[in-house]
């Protein structure tokens, strides 16, 4: 008896495509994973840094100055013109909205979107306003930590921007140029996430950003073991035994 390493052109197909995409989907995962370690490493810095009295700022360095994840205090009023919710937002594994105002920076023509926190449906009616959406436009200090606009994502068949009240608009995807079309509000390109408990009738549960990098490398260690199993499963099987005294 003798074996010989004798591979069915189906198998040696098969493993020529899957363990390649396995090991790129592996670094792939391993990518995303860097990316929240440098995120966090980002906010961990910025975090740390005294917090900034943001209306003293001139415009200039409101726009060209990397202010992602700096702890804030503004002086000046909110507008009551429009609302703005962000569709598709959990908590607790309840639905809801994520609930924006904007807010006029004293001693500047610059607004910034506050995202007062998160809104639950009202009876899981969709054609509902939550309560409370109301905000109070006397010159007020609010306080909290700036970041990116939420990431715009792609759309299928469905309006980006949508009139569920004069003055309050329900949106899938946070798209400042689609929001200034709609509105005519000029904004920064940082949302301010309220202080939690900063007066607010909503929930302010923020997630720190950067988390589930070890869930990333746990997905690139699937994905490398896979393609390790499909290799290992190629060579068992492609290994046949003969006979010694077969013709």
């Amino acid at each position: 008896m003798f074996t010989r390493f004798k591979p069915s052109l189906i198998g040696t197909v098969a493993v020529l495509i899957l363990c390649p995409l396995f090991i790129r989907l592996g670094f792939w995962q391993m990518g995303r994973a860097e990316e929240k370690h440098k995120l966090q490493t980002h906010y961990t810095q910025q975090s740390q840094l005294p917090v900034l009295k943001l209306d003293t700022l001139p415009d200039y360095a409101l726009n060209e100055t990397d202010l992602n994840w700096r702890k804030v205090t503004i002086d000046g009023q909110y507008l009551d013109n429009f609302q703005l919710l962000l569709d598709n937002q959990t908590y607790k594994g309840h639905s809801g909205y994520a609930v924006f105002a904007p807010f006029k920076i004293a001693n500047s023509q610059q607004i910034l979107w506050i995202n007062r926190g998160w809104t639950s449906l009202v009876n899981y009616d969709r054609n509902v306003l939550p309560p409370n959406l109301e905000v109070d436009t006397t010159p007020q200090r609010i306080q909290g930590t700036l970041s990116p606009t939420p990431p715009a994502l792609f759309q299928l068949g469905e309006e980006p921007i949508e009139a569920l009240h004069a003055q309050v608009f329900r949106i899938q995807t946070f798209d400042l140029y689609q929001i200034s079309k709609r509105t005519g509000i000029q904004a920064l390109r940082y949302v301010l996430k309220l202080d939690s408990g900063d007066n607010s009738r909503f929930v302010q549960e923020w997630t720190l950003p950067g988390t589930g990098e070890e869930k990333h490398y746990g997905y690139a260690f699937q994905w490398f073991s896979f393609a390790g199993a499909a290799f290992v499963i190629y060579l068992i099987l492609g290994f046949k035994r003969y006979s010694s005294n077969k013709p």
